[in-house]
């Protein structure tokens, strides 16, 4: 039945569609036209945030801005805005509220892999190469997954600020949680560079992937030394992961239940 509610709202998709688009042409054009022949460099460069030492560029970290407020408006308030406006409707349709944090989690989880595949799709066209397991293996499948997690706790963040507070305030709260990361890892490298390491514990850092390693790319070569992982061991940082993603829920779920509890109203 949950899907019902992400086939028909198919504006979302094509605001999806458009964002992926618009970001991989922005980050195309601040590279100066700069395309990885290999698809794990050209993933690597083009989904998710800024690279490290890009930290320290003000308009970098624009157009990361620029980024996160197109996500968090076209998905997440979207989301948001759709449950309060048939909030009678789904109240009396699924009646438990963890039902209604089971269709957001569900919506969640769709945009958000369609976003990571359409941008995989866009980057197999130019790089001629279709089949990213076999190329690239693990390192494409821990990429991926890392990703798409921290797409979700975006989005959980973000929606339980707009869930809380009018659209103003719970955007502002959101884009800072989401930009804040990067201008302290900016900060790091501009005041301690050898403290590079600092960058690595810097929490909620979802809008920066790159966390502690440098990348080098040149029109004459293709090295890019890249991590998306917090940590140095992967299972430590997907279990990281994990519990903040679960903590980002459960916060929405209890936002859920207060709302319920003291009888709020909405403003969006």
């Amino acid at each position: 039945m949950y899907y019902k509610f992400i086939i028909r709202n198919k504006q979302i998709l094509l605001r999806i569609l458009f964002l992926t688009a618009f970001s991989f042409f922005l980050k195309y054009a601040t590279h100066n036209g700069y395309k990885p022949h290999e698809l794990l460099g050209a993933y690597q460069m083009y989904m998710g945030g800024i690279f490290l030492e890009e930290s320290k560029s003000i308009p970098q970290i624009m157009l990361l801005l620029i980024n996160a407020v197109l996500f968090i408006y076209y998905v997440p308030y979207e989301i948001i805005k759709e449950i309060k406006a048939n909030e009678i409707y789904i109240k009396y349709r699924y009646g438990k509220n963890s039902k209604i944090l089971m269709l957001i989690a569900i919506k969640n989880l769709f945009y958000s892999l369609f976003y990571q595949l359409v941008y995989v799709f866009i980057i197999m066209l130019m790089t001629f190469q279709f089949n990213p397991v076999f190329v690239i293996g693990s390192q494409f499948i821990k990429l991926f997954l890392t990703s798409t997690i921290q797409l979700l706790i975006i989005s959980f963040m973000s929606e339980f600020f707009l869930y809380c507070f009018k659209f103003e305030v719970g955007i502002v709260l959101s884009l800072m949680l989401v930009v804040s990361p990067a201008i302290i890892t900016g900060v790091i490298l501009d005041q301690f560079s050898s403290s590079l390491e600092l960058c690595k514990y810097i929490p909620l850092n979802h809008g920066n992937y790159n966390y502690y390693h440098t990348s080098t790319y040149t029109l004459q070569s293709i090295s890019i030394t890249y991590s998306p992982l917090p940590y140095y061991r992967y299972l430590l940082s997907i279990v990281s992961q994990v519990i903040e993603l679960v903590i980002n829920a459960a916060g929405l779920m209890c936002a859920i239940d207060r709302k319920e509890l003291i009888g709020g109203h909405y403003e969006n």
